[in-house]
């Protein structure tokens, strides 16, 4: 057996050198030349339906959209039925309040004689009460004195109205009704400001009133009118 000469080793390490060299170039230069990603088919087809089928995002520097929200329509404000209802609503009373006044708009009174109408929550003594009166007589814009107050009043069937007159030279009064303590009386209630625009009522109520303490509540309406007819 023949063994390789000098010319064959010389050209074996001859070959090594070159490959050497040229790794060594290759790695001087590839920060300079950064390698291309692999372009294989099953790369491509991939690339392509990425493309395709995923959601794109939003351009830079614009925030994704928010999702749209759902909102609640506001309920339609109460409309005078025909027998002159603000609102159908009746409320069981129980033992939580027995009287009610709201405040008349000082520039709302035009005379001494006052007419106060209010309707019946229920039929016979459930939806029965008094009309009462009070005033501010200490200029605390709050009530404090009693006034008027009518007969106990009853309605053939619910929505009935009833009417008390009185007559007062107080410039600020609050009107309302009070029916027996710890008695579950039907009034007709409805929550929020009074609907009409040019209401003579304020919004808040009061449902207690002593000398040393008055507490109100609200907003809240219910069927009641006020008018100042012409003194005789």
């Amino acid at each position: 057996m023949k063994l390789p000469g000098r010319q064959f080793w010389g050209s074996v390490l001859i070959g090594i050198g070159v490959f050497i060299l040229l790794a060594v170039i290759c790695d001087s230069i590839q920060p300079y030349f950064p390698p291309a990603p692999p372009s294989s088919l099953l790369d491509k087809v991939s690339s392509f339906c990425r493309e395709r089928f995923s959601p794109h995002p939003p351009p830079p520097g614009k925030p994704p959209s928010p999702p749209p929200s759902r909102t609640r329509r506001a309920s339609p404000p109460p409309v005078l039925t025909p027998d002159g209802l603000l609102t159908p609503v009746v409320h069981h009373t129980g033992d939580q309040y027995h009287l009610w006044v709201w405040g008349i708009k000082p520039e709302r009174k035009t005379g001494d004689r006052v007419k106060v109408e209010i309707a019946h929550g229920a039929a016979g003594e459930e939806g029965g009460f008094q009309i009462v009166a009070y005033a501010d007589t200490d200029g605390d814009s709050q009530p404090d004195r009693e006034i008027a107050r009518s007969d106990f009043l009853i309605g053939g069937e619910t929505g009935d109205w009833s009417s008390f007159e009185f007559r007062t030279g107080e410039e600020k009064i609050f009107v309302g009704n009070i029916w027996p303590e710890g008695k579950n009386t039907q009034v007709f209630r409805g929550n929020g400001p009074w609907p009409n625009r040019d209401c003579p009522f304020e919004d808040l109520f009061y449902h207690y009133i002593a000398p040393d303490k008055k507490v109100t509540a609200g907003p809240a309406y219910t069927n009641m009118k006020v008018s100042f007819p012409p003194s005789d």
